[in-house]
């Protein structure tokens, strides 16, 4: 006689209908479940095999299928690399570590087939090609930080697109780092506005005057003294300078007045920035 007792799956746990046999301990559905995932373990370069044999058999249907699937699925790769950003780039790491000669060979012979390709995409990616060279310098210098060509925007806007020494206005200021990056510095808030002229004189001097523009930014851009290198550096331009008055010099900035002070100072005159 079977029993009726109420019994259920020691996997899903889902009760067995009343007329099961008595010995049973799981479900039907969860012993194929199990039965699928001990053949698919065991039989796994079958698979690879067959799967690779029915792509090349069927090589137009599967680019269709796959086609039809990124359609309905447009945010996919943008939210699959978002959540896995580290495994991607750790993976990136390990294959060109792994195949560097290979990948050293198939570059060189693209660039002998497509000799002009570099000059071209240079010439119509000159903000790419700027942020190459700005992130390879950065490299060098074993910077911290980072910045974009959206936050460079935005300090430019702030400046009101003047550079923020002479107080020329332009629309093709250059990005100056306010603390030279070879003391470490690559981000946002080390980063002003400047004209050609200026930015050259300038070199890799440091203004007193631009420490206190970076101490007295918004709380978007993080504090120049949040960082040992910058209390150093902030220490040791201080000791060196004239006296100095900060609420003289605050009001200046908010007048938009730019104050040149300080031992180091690039440019020959003070310049008043007008509205």
């Amino acid at each position: 006689m079977k029993d009726t007792a109420a019994r259920a799956c020691t996997s899903c746990n889902e009760p067995f209908p009343a007329n099961a046999r008595k010995d049973k301990v799981r479900c039907t559905k969860c012993v194929k479940k199990a039965a699928n995932a001990r053949w698919n373990a065991e039989n796994r370069d079958k698979k690879k095999t067959d799967a690779a044999r029915y792509r090349a058999e069927n090589v137009e249907y599967d680019k269709e299928r796959q086609a039809r699937w990124y359609r309905e699925n447009p945010d996919y790769g943008v939210r699959y690399r978002a959540e896995n950003a580290d495994a991607i780039k750790a993976y990136t790491a390990r294959y060109r570590a792994e195949h560097a000669d290979a990948i050293k060979v198939e570059q060189a012979r693209y660039r002998a087939e497509n000799p002009d390709y570099w000059t071209q995409w240079k010439s119509e990616n000159p903000d790419k090609v700027q942020n190459i060279h700005r992130t390879r310098r950065a490299k060098k210098n074993n910077a911290e930080g980072s910045y974009t060509d959206a936050d460079f925007k935005r300090i430019c806007e702030a400046q009101g697109n003047r550079c923020a020494h002479c107080g020329i206005e332009s629309n093709k200021l250059h990005a100056d780092h306010i603390i030279a990056i070879g003391h470490g510095f690559n981000h946002a808030w080390n980063i002003q506005g400047l004209c050609q002229g200026c930015n050259s004189r300038k070199s890799n001097r440091i203004h007193l005057s631009d420490l206190f523009t970076v101490a007295l930014r918004d709380d978007s851009l993080e504090p120049l003294n949040s960082t040992l290198k910058g209390q150093e550096a902030l220490a040791r331009y201080h000791a060196s300078a004239p006296p100095f008055n900060q609420d003289e010099y605050k009001e200046k900035l908010l007048n938009h007045e730019v104050l040149l002070a300080g031992p180091d100072f690039a440019c020959s005159s003070s310049a008043t920035i007008k509205q």
